[in-house]
C-alpha cells in the first residue's frame, strides 16, 4: 500500500512538469514559424538561435558526434547529419522515424510526446457503478452513483536516457526511453459525490528502441517493461506489470502500423487475475495524416482468444492547425474527437464493456 501511495503522490507533480516541458519546446518552435511565417531567412535565423547551444556543446572535446546534426538542421544543409537528407533515412519520409526520432537529423530533444495528451468531456452509454474483480475483497457491493458524463484527461511523455552512435550492420542505433502516462476520469459535475476523481491510472515504463536499416517497411523493434496501477485501496485496487515487444512499420510517408504483444508478470498479491482475458494480450495501432492535415489514430486491443473473444477499439481524430485563413488551434493543442468501444477504457473498467465519445483538445498526435 505504501508503494501505491507514493506513486499517487508522485503522479501529482510529474505529469505537470513533463507536459509543461513538451508544451514549452513546441511553443518555441511554433513561435519561430508564427512570427516569421513569410520571411524564410528570419525564420531560419530563429531556428538557428534555438539550435546554437547544442551546436556549441557538440563542438566541445568529448561531445557526442550525433549532436552535430543540429548544424545541418539549422543551416538547411543536405550533407551527412542534416535534417533534409539524413544519412540513413529517406529525407525524413518515414513516419516511424519521425515519431521515434531514429535518424540523426531528427534532433534529440530531452522530452517528446509519447501517447496523445488531451483534455475532453467524455460520455459513456454504460457506467460501471459496481466495479469488481475475481480477487478476494476486490468487489464493490453498493452503487457508486457515478454520472455518465465526466471530464477525462491524459498526460503522456517520454525522454531518452541513452542514444547510441550510428551503428554498422542491420542495427541503425539503439535508444532507451523513460515514459510516463497518466489518465484520469473526473466527475466534475457530480455534486452529489462532491465532484471526485472516479479513476486515475499511472503508467511508468522503460523502452529500448532498436532502429533497423535495410529491413524493408520494418523500421524498429521496441522492447519495454510497464507498470500500470490506479493507486486505490481495496476493494478498488487494480494493478499489473508486463513486458512487451512492439514493431514499427511504415506504410507510406504519412501512415504507420505498430503491432504489440505482451506477457504479464504474475504477482502473489494479484488485484485482477483475469486482466489479460478481458483487457487483452496485444494491440495494433494505425496512425497517420490525411491530405488536409487531419490526423487519425486507430487502436485495436485483443485478448487473442476465440472464446470469449474480447477487445477494445479507440479512434482519435484531430483537426489540422488551420483551414485556409482560419486557425484551429488553442496554443499548442488541436481540436480532438475520441471514440472508444469495448473492455478496458480505464483500469477499473478492465472487465467492463462500454462505448464512449469525447470532445476536447489534444497535443502530441
Amino acid at each position: 500500500m505504501k508503494r501505491r501511495s507514493a506513486l499517487a503522490r508522485l503522479s501529482i507533480f510529474a505529469p505537470g512538469l513533463v507536459f509543461g516541458g513538451i508544451a514549452l519546446a513546441q511553443e518555441r518552435v511554433e513561435d519561430c514559424y508564427r512570427v516569421h511565417e513569410h520571411d524564410a531567412q528570419a525564420r531560419l535565423s530563429c531556428y538557428d538561435a534555438m539550435a546554437r547551444p547544442r551546436v556549441v556543446a557538440a563542438a566541445e572535446p568529448g561531445a557526442r558526434t550525433d549532436a552535430g546534426s543540429a548544424v545541418g538542421t539549422a543551416s538547411g544543409g543536405t550533407g551527412p547529419g542534416s535534417a533534409t537528407t539524413p544519412p540513413d533515412a529517406a529525407s525524413g519520409d518515414s513516419p516511424i522515424d519521425r515519431e521515434w526520432m531514429q535518424f540523426p537529423g531528427g534532433g534529440r530533444p530531452q522530452i517528446h510526446a509519447h501517447r496523445p495528451s488531451y483534455f475532453i468531456w467524455r460520455w459513456t452509454d454504460r457506467i460501471n457503478q459496481v466495479p469488481s474483480s475475481p480477487a478476494s475483497g476486490h468487489a464493490v457491493t453498493a452503487s457508486q452513483q457515478w454520472q455518465p458524463g465526466e471530464l477525462k484527461f491524459q498526460l503522456s511523455a517520454k525522454g531518452d536516457v541513452y542514444n547510441s552512435d550510428p551503428m554498422e550492420g542491420i542495427l541503425k542505433r539503439v535508444r532507451v526511453w523513460l515514459a510516463f502516462t497518466q489518465q484520469s476520469n473526473w466527475q466534475a459535475l457530480n455534486g452529489q459525490r462532491s465532484s471526485p476523481f472516479r479513476e486515475s491510472n499511472y503508467e511508468p515504463e522503460i523502452i529500448t528502441t532498436f532502429a533497423l536499416k535495410d529491413a524493408g517497411p520494418l523500421r524498429l523493434v521496441n522492447v519495454g517493461a510497464v507498470h500500470q496501477s490506479n493507486g486505490r485501496s481495496l476493494p478498488e485496487s487494480r494493478s499489473w506489470n508486463r513486458f512487451y515487444v512492439q514493431g514499427g512499420f511504415d506504410i507510406n510517408k504519412d501512415w504507420s502500423f505498430q503491432p504489440k504483444v505482451w506477457m504479464r508478470l504474475h504477482e502473489s498479491d494479484d488485484d485482477n487475475p483475469d486482466i489479460t482475458r478481458n483487457y487483452g494480450r496485444g494491440e495494433m495501432l494505425l496512425r497517420g495524416e490525411l491530405a488536409g492535415g487531419d490526423r487519425v489514430r486507430v487502436l485495436y486491443r485483443s485478448n487473442l482468444a476465440l472464446s470469449p473473444s474480447r477487445g477494445f477499439w479507440q479512434v482519435d481524430y484531430v483537426l489540422p492547425e488551420r483551414k485556409g485563413d482560419r486557425i484551429l488551434t488553442l496554443g499548442p493543442t488541436r481540436w480532438y474527437l475520441q471514440l472508444t468501444s469495448g473492455y478496458g477504457e480505464s483500469l477499473i473498467d478492465y472487465n467492463f464493456r462500454q462505448n464512449t465519445v469525447g470532445v476536447g483538445m489534444a497535443y502530441g498526435m
